[in-house]
């Protein structure tokens, strides 16, 4: 079947306990990507990705990188004032409670 692909998992945690399918890994960076260029993200802007290694910041750098920008992965422990000026948004750490994250960027 030609949508076998959707159900098939994409991406696993560390921890091997939370799992993501390629479909749903297309729906959240297609959503990403549509969030950064209605918030005014260019082709080729630098967008600060400060969030703990997780399936949520895999899905920001390629949702950054689908919109056409450029992910800058940034230690998350560094503050406003360290991001680099340059950088046109920040994507920041979801609600670790949440399973779908929202997009909290800006």
């Amino acid at each position: 079947d030609k949508d076998d692909w959707r159900e098939r998992t994409a991406l696993i945690d560390a921890t091997g306990s939370r799992r993501l399918s390629y479909g749903d890994l297309f729906e959240q960076v297609s959503c990403g990507a549509g969030a950064l260029k209605a918030a005014g993200v260019a082709h080729g802007q630098m967008v600060a990705v400060a969030m703990k290694r997780s399936l949520e910041s895999v899905v920001a750098i390629f949702s950054i990188m689908a919109a056409g920008a450029c992910p800058c992965p940034l230690e998350p422990r560094l503050t406003r004032q360290a991001t680099p000026s340059t950088s046109a948004i920040s994507w920041t750490n979801p609600s670790s409670s949440s399973e779908k994250f929202p997009f909290p960027f800006l």
